[in-house]
């Protein structure tokens, strides 16, 4: 007999073998409001000027994953992407990249405590932090993105620190 589990078909997101397309990334969550929200993530994130969007295996936590690269680098980025989504269909996720130049360059304090406190606790590898949020409102993505913003236009823009968000 064979067991249930293997029965059970993989989420789109967690089969490394097969490529989902978006659409199906964004059927697997079971909340409406949930799929409405990453798919927000993902326009504001692809609507960033200059930023292209591909979906690439990131291996085990972030399997299938969307990440945000800008289509003429900065030093300072240190060749990381601007972020990833993650649609993890429990929890999605975002992640932002941050190297220790760009953190001494972003007005953190004015940034909100979710997202300070990420950035305080986000790994360290290479140097590099690795802060991730995971977001179930609007008002956490809203929060999320203020930074992905910032950081866009402080990769854009030269090396001045962002005040205030567009």
């Amino acid at each position: 007999m064979v067991p249930e589990r293997s029965l059970q078909q993989k989420h789109p997101w967690a089969n490394k073998f097969r490529r989902p397309s978006a659409d199906e990334l964004l059927a697997q969550y079971g909340s409406k409001q949930l799929a409405q929200l990453v798919a927000a993530a993902r326009a504001e994130l692809a609507g960033l000027a200059g930023v292209t969007e591909t979906l690439s295996w990131n291996g085990v936590p972030w399997r299938w994953s969307f990440e945000y690269r800008p289509e003429h680098p900065s030093p300072l980025a240190g060749g990381q992407p601007l972020a990833y989504l993650v649609p993890d269909p429990q929890r999605p996720q975002i992640a932002v990249p941050l190297t220790v130049e760009m953190i001494d360059q972003l007005p953190v304090r004015r940034l909100k405590r979710f997202v300070r406190e990420g950035i305080v606790h986000g790994r360290i590898v290479a140097q590099v932090y690795w802060p991730s949020w995971e977001f179930a409102l609007r008002s956490q993505l809203d929060e999320i993105m203020d930074l992905v913003v910032r950081k866009h236009k402080l990769l854009s823009l030269g090396r001045e620190p962002i005040a205030e968000r567009a």
